[in-house]
């Protein structure tokens, strides 16, 4: 995760970090990322009734 959000270079207050992590893990990390639980879909297209 440090290598795809900037804000985590030390220079952002503790607000912008927090609102970075959370669109990361409610953007990608939740939605977009393959879960073993899912057959190895991403939810996103899981729930659409998609193979991907």
């Amino acid at each position: 995760m440090k290598r795809e959000l900037e804000t985590l270079d030390g220079r952002h207050d503790e607000a912008e970090v927090r609102q970075s992590v959370f669109m990361y893990i409610e953007a990608y990390y939740n939605r977009l990322r393959i879960h073993s639980a899912l057959d190895y879909m991403a939810p996103d297209v899981f729930n659409s009734g998609q193979v991907a």
